[in-house]
């Protein structure tokens, strides 16, 4: 993939995060969601930065 590519499923990767914290909002494991999802974001930006 091009690097236009990888940028953009980035962004599209972070609004689609953000939107399930919002939806996710009045569960009871909100906190250990979020968490979950912070690690997986954290993952998703280090392949993404060694792909580069």
């Amino acid at each position: 993939m091009s690097v236009d590519a990888v940028s953009a499923f980035a962004i599209l990767t972070c609004v689609v995060l953000i939107l399930f914290l919002k939806f996710s909002s009045d569960k009871q494991h909100q906190q250990q969601q979020s968490n979950e999802i912070k690690v997986d974001a954290v993952t998703f930006l280090r392949s993404v930065r060694s792909t580069k």
